[in-house]
Formats: C-alpha cells, sequence, structure tokens
C-alpha cells in the first residue's frame, strides 16, 4: 500500500487488515474508517487480493526451482459459538489442512536432492 500511493496512512492499512483478519464486523470497520483509522472495506478487499495474488506469485516461482519444502498439517476447529438451525444442521466441528513453504537454505542445489537410490 505504501509503495503505491504516497499519501496512504500505515496505520490506517494496518488496522484495517488487523480488522479483516479478526473478522471484525462492517460496521466497526465503517465507523473507524469515518474516524480516519482505517482505511475503506472496498482498499482492505483490494489489499488482501494484491497480497494473495503475490503470495500465490511467490509460492509459484519457490516450487519451480524444486528447493523448497512444503509442509501440511491436519487440524480440527471446534465452532462451540455456532448455533445450528432447521435451515443449517449440522456440527460445529470442522477439519482444516494448513500448508508452509519454505526455501531450502545453506547452498543447497537440486543435485543434493537426488539421493532416492542412495536411500533405497
Amino acid at each position: 500500500m505504501q509503495s503505491t500511493n504516497q499519501k496512504c496512512n500505515s496505520l490506517a492499512c494496518i488496522v484495517g487488515l488487523f480488522c479483516h483478519s479478526t473478522s471484525a464486523p462492517e460496521l466497526v470497520m465503517e465507523m473507524l474508517m469515518h474516524a480516519s483509522l482505517s482505511i475503506s472495506l472496498t482498499t482492505i478487499h483490494n489489499m488482501i487480493s494484491s497480497l494473495s495474488t503475490k503470495a500465490h506469485e511467490r509460492l509459484k516461482s519457490l516450487s519451480h526451482n524444486l528447493l523448497a519444502s512444503f509442509v501440511y498439517d491436519n487440524f480440527d476447529m471446534d465452532f462451540k459459538s455456532w448455533m445450528p438451525t432447521v435451515e443449517k444442521p449440522g456440527s460445529t466441528l470442522t477439519h482444516a489442512t494448513s500448508a508452509f513453504a519454505f526455501l531450502l537454505a545453506h547452498g543447497v542445489v537440486t543435485d543434493d536432492l537426488k539421493c532416492s537410490e542412495m536411500l533405497w
């Protein structure tokens, strides 16, 4: 945000991103926007889209050189505050998977990873 608009308030961007990440109600976000403590909802959504696109491109380039490691973790979340209704019966338990990718460092090259014959 700072690089695209010199008049951008960094604090307002951080507050807007925080509100989005904590699922704050839109009414609260609009109140903070009118008090000049946050950016608008449209700008928040544009910022999230931009960050998502950049993260996707970075992960794509990270996986192309085969020098990245990917970690997956399955976890369960139990939403106790969720109230089942006649229209939406069901469990409060949700299953999810998180992923983490990181670059292999310390001089690792692709030839170092061609060790499957040695392992078998």
